[in-house]
């Protein structure tokens, strides 16, 4: 049987946005196993029929001893248990997952990015954000490796970066949702529509995008519909 390592930041991110791909795949005879922090969520994921192991990585952190223990904890168990694919999820998974990845020699690597995060971000001036182009360019010279990009610009970013060739990756438009879950609510007919976006404030969210959009429509829907910011 054919072993899949997904490997994401936070149990929680994992149940939120990756639960279906390692439920699909597990239906379809993989192996899968969750490598991800432990924040109190493991035994959830254990209870939907998934093996987990606790992934020591701090999310926003940048120690680099920490960092470094987090490199070559992966590379050891890329060595140990040799996963036919693995998944990397987030930023720092691929920044790390990747090196290990290739240092431990596996056959198939799939990054997904979801977001470039601050390490891309125009007002990032620190060293890490300056090195980090060239650590991926270093680690994405890879033969069997595919990167899922969710907008166009991340995707264009990378390329032109050198850090893939436009061969290597996939675009979806998102992640998707579950209409079992969510269902279609139809507008309402009374009051107004409220448009909220919630993010962190800073370029990289789209921020900008929505209050110009807010712009362009409020000489027909000023009376209508209300934009708001949370964040």
């Amino acid at each position: 049987m054919n072993k899949l390592f997904i490997v994401v930041n936070v149990d929680w991110f994992f149940l939120s946005h990756r639960l279906p791909v390692a439920l699909a795949a597990l239906k379809a005879g993989w192996d899968v196993t969750i490598v991800t922090a432990d924040t109190g969520k493991l035994k959830d994921i254990e209870a939907k029929g998934l093996k987990v192991i606790n992934l020591p990585m701090s999310r926003s952190g940048m120690n680099i001893f920490q960092e470094v223990g987090t490199l070559h904890f992966l590379f050891s168990l890329y060595k140990r248990e040799n996963p036919e694919v693995v998944h990397h999820v987030g930023m720092k998974t691929i920044l790390w997952g990747t090196i290990a990845a290739k240092f431990a020699k596996l056959k198939g690597v799939v990054n997904a990015v979801s977001g470039l995060g601050g390490f891309f971000a125009e007002d990032n001036k620190s060293m890490l954000a300056k090195v980090m182009p060239k650590v991926l360019k270093f680690s994405h010279k890879m033969k069997n490796l595919l990167v899922i990009f969710q907008n166009q610009e991340d995707r264009s970013m990378y390329v032109k970066k050198g850090i893939i060739d436009d061969s290597q990756s996939r675009f979806i438009k998102g992640s998707g949702v579950n209409l079992q879950e969510f269902c279609y609510t139809p507008e309402p007919e009374d009051g107004k529509i409220k448009v909220v976006l919630t993010a962190r404030m800073i370029v990289e969210k789209g921020i900008f995008l929505l209050t110009k959009a807010a712009e362009k429509l409020r000489s027909e829907y000023e009376d209508k519909a209300e934009f708001w910011l949370v964040g």
